[in-house]
């Protein structure tokens, strides 16, 4: 079971793996599950579950593709077509806890949505879309 001191060392060991990578994919396991696809100099898998006995979050599989999840295509639902929009495609800009002393992790995405005539923003931009 995840304690606040467990779920800080997993907070910690994501953004040391897994922040600034690009979300690749985005998978619906079960209606409590979500897998993310991260690539972030090699590809990672994240899991995040809210199930209420066994809520989790880390990382899946090994270098070798081993673990990769996968989805059931027939299972599309409103969260996960959102997910799919905002993001599939955005960087893993923060991965926080609001509090050490919490159960709460949040992952703050950032997606570029260029206009005409726009150019990137910077690596450093503090004004990323969530």
């Amino acid at each position: 079971m995840y304690d606040a001191l467990m779920l800080a060392a997993i907070v910690d060991e994501l953004n040391d793996t897994i922040l600034d990578g690009k979300v690749q994919r985005v998978l619906l396991l079960d209606p409590l599950t979500i897998g993310f696809e991260v690539y972030a100099g090699r590809r990672y898998q994240l899991l995040v579950s809210a199930d209420a006995r066994e809520p989790r979050l880390h990382l899946v599989g090994d270098t070798d593709g081993a673990g990769k999840l996968t989805g059931d295509a027939d299972r599309v639902t409103p969260l996960l077509l959102l997910l799919r929009k905002y993001a599939r495609g955005a960087r893993l800009v923060r991965i926080y806890q609001p509090s050490r002393l919490e159960r709460v992790v949040f992952l703050r995405f950032a997606k570029f949505i260029p206009t005409p005539g726009s150019e990137p923003p910077s690596a450093d931009a503090d004004d990323d879309d969530e």
